[in-house]
């Protein structure tokens, strides 16, 4: 018996035009469920945050005051405040800019170019569900990075208003609640400066995870790259 021709008929194959539209509309059809599925999740959260931050003045003071203890005992730290010396020089500051230009965008490959043990120290916090901690960042007096957690965009910190300002005013920061790229979390940040002999040696940067309390902050965008950890 002679076998019948594909060309001639592809409904055998299920490939015939009304197969086809068929299977096209089922893939539209679960496409719309799942959007729905995900605007529906989004809207339900965004529609039960509440804005702890206006609701309650208190809940901010007190995420400050708890974690800046943290920070403050970290930085008395003598293995800290030895990586934290650097030659307040040209040399020191082009080493720093020229870094940042290199600086990886991988979290992993960061670590490979800073203290091991230290950064050891910051995942500790980080990852500790007592707290809140979204990242942890120390530089030295001209804003390089000497250790991080669990990464940063730049090497380079000396341009972001979380260390120029308890740079310059030798007193602590605490910035507003936004989205933070590096870390994917709607969060303020608290630095503290590190003091030795009158001078400014560096500045240990803590970001705040608030994101559960401003769900309804962020944009569509934002939401969806969220990994919302209940602490």
């Amino acid at each position: 018996m002679r076998r019948p021709n594909v060309q001639q008929a592809p409904e055998l194959l299920g490939l015939c035009p009304a197969v086809r539209r068929r299977s096209r509309l089922k893939k539209v059809r679960s496409l719309r469920r799942a959007t729905l599925a995900l605007f529906v999740t989004i809207t339900v959260l965004v529609n039960h945050s509440i804005n702890a931050f206006e609701t309650d003045p208190t809940l901010k003071r007190s995420l400050i005051e708890s974690h800046q203890y943290q920070l403050e005992q970290l930085s008395l730290q003598p293995e800290l405040r030895s990586l934290i010396v650097r030659p307040m020089t040209q040399e020191h500051m082009r080493f720093v800019l020229a870094e940042d230009q290199t600086w990886p965008i991988d979290h992993q490959e960061q670590q490979k170019r800073l203290p091991q043990k230290l950064s050891a120290q910051l995942k500790y916090l980080v990852n500790d569900p007592q707290f809140r901690f979204s990242e942890i960042l120390l530089t030295d007096w001209f804003g390089g990075l000497i250790s991080s957690y669990p990464g940063s965009t730049d090497f380079w910190q000396g341009d972001e208003t979380k260390f120029i300002k308890p740079f310059m005013t030798q007193e602590r920061y605490v910035s507003e609640a936004q989205w933070d790229q590096s870390s994917n979390t709607y969060s303020f940040h608290m630095a503290i400066p590190i003091e030795s002999n009158g001078q400014i040696i560096g500045v240990l940067i803590g970001g705040i995870d608030v994101t559960s309390e401003n769900l309804n902050e962020l944009s569509l965008s934002d939401l969806l790259k969220l990994n919302i950890q209940t602490k």
